[in-house]
């Protein structure tokens, strides 16, 4: 999955900010550029790598239980006007948050990767539901990270698409307000793309139909989520998955 092949930030911006707090950062690095202990480029470099540094640690002192505690931890918000920038910016910069959080819990709870193989892919797309409810539905882990063989025929929520997913992944945040965030990558993504990613409330004593009529009404239009959503909890139900 490219998205937990990205490289993280290096030694040098981990560095400076676990040296100094956050509004110093960026002066004791420009300081160094302009006594030339670092290159002009390792400036750019280390100043560029900041933000992601600072997601990482709060992820880490929230102890990747919730991407809305990451987002509120006070160095974090401390960071963003002096390294991401304005409201717009912050927006934005926000978006490219989830997948990197999802991406920092997978590591720091030590995730778990599962081969599926095209048959048993295309057994958990046929898994009934039925009348489950959503509080037996659980990961054995809190991260889970799915390879799919592109032949499974799984197809990603793009509808513009809809090309073989290769990658899922699903990270879960507890209750009291229970979800899971899912990223899936496909086979025919651009290597500069990121990966789609949504957000499925599983509320307590919910069937889960009743979870993916609730998702499919607030999520975009451009994109179809029930077929994957369905097929992730397929594979916790199918005996001999783990």
């Amino acid at each position: 999955m490219r998205m937990l092949d990205w490289k993280y930030p290096d030694a040098d911006a981990r560095s400076y900010w676990d040296s100094f707090i956050p509004s110093r950062v960026k002066k004791e690095v420009m300081a160094d550029a302009e006594s030339r202990r670092i290159s002009g480029d390792d400036a750019d470099r280390i100043i560029e790598q900041v933000p992601l540094i600072a997601l990482e640690a709060a992820a880490r002192r929230t102890d990747f239980m919730r991407l809305k505690d990451a987002l509120r931890d006070s160095d974090f918000l401390a960071m963003l006007p002096l390294f991401v920038g304005d409201a717009e910016s912050v927006a934005r910069f926000h978006t490219r948050c989830v997948p990197r959080w999802m991406q920092f819990v997978f590591m720091g709870v030590k995730g778990a990767s599962v081969d599926v193989s095209r048959m048993h892919a295309r057994r958990a797309m046929k898994t009934p539901l039925g009348g489950s409810s959503v509080d037996g539905l659980r990961l054995p882990k809190r991260a889970m990270h799915f390879r799919v063989q592109p032949e499974s025929a799984l197809a990603s929520p793009d509808t513009a698409q809809r090309a073989p997913i290769t990658d899922v992944l699903v990270v879960e945040e507890p209750t009291p307000r229970r979800r899971w965030r899912i990223a899936v990558e496909s086979s025919s993504a651009a290597d500069d793309s990121g990966p789609l990613v949504t957000s499925w409330e599983l509320p307590v004593g919910a069937t889960l139909e009743a979870a993916l009529e609730m998702h499919a009404a607030q999520g975009a239009t451009d994109e179809d989520w029930r077929g994957l959503l369905a097929w992730v909890a397929g594979m916790l139900l199918l005996p001999g998955t783990f």
